[in-house]
């Protein structure tokens, strides 16, 4: 069952990383051929430029932490994953995780809690709600604290590492 649900939200993240660096792409090469083809700069482009990258930031390391490819757990968790102790795997991918889950919840709560300011401001060339700009960010690190659960969940059922 949660490798279901995990399979989905990979597809969700897939999705979204691709649609912003899609988009990306597009504003900065339109920024580009405004300013130098066209003579007409676009003030926006710098906003949703942004805005882009701080949702697919965020969308990938969220991905990442679903397929152990992070830099931090990488490095020693390969050793550790090859390791005839199990209870130390345990305890280690669990502390690994429990540290990423206590970091994205605290951030999640915080975020959520700030988001009454965040709507209430607006960007400077589009008007756009920073809450929409951060609201994102909020969901995604609500995302990586299931992503983290489904992880410590597999751990100590034994269907992976």
């Amino acid at each position: 069952m949660i490798h279901l649900i995990d399979a989905g939200v990979v597809r969700v993240e897939k999705f979204c990383m691709f649609l912003a660096s899609l988009l990306l792409f597009v504003n900065m090469t339109w920024g580009v051929a405004a300013r130098y083809l066209f003579s007409i700069p676009a003030p926006y482009t710098e906003e949703l430029s942004i805005m882009l990258y701080v949702w697919l930031t965020f969308w990938g390391v969220s991905y990442l932490i679903g397929v152990d490819g992070h830099p931090a757990i990488e490095i020693f968790s390969s050793r550790v994953k090859t390791s005839a102790n199990v209870a130390f795997r345990k305890c280690y991918f669990t502390l690994i995780y429990g540290v990423m889950l206590l970091f994205a919840g605290l951030a999640g709560i915080k975020g959520l809690s700030m988001m009454p300011m965040y709507i209430a401001q607006k960007t400077i060339s589009l008007g756009i709600s920073y809450g929409f700009i951060y609201g994102v960010g909020v969901v995604v690190l609500l995302v990586m604290c299931a992503r983290c659960l489904f992880k410590i969940i597999t751990v100590w059922i034994g269907e992976e590492q």
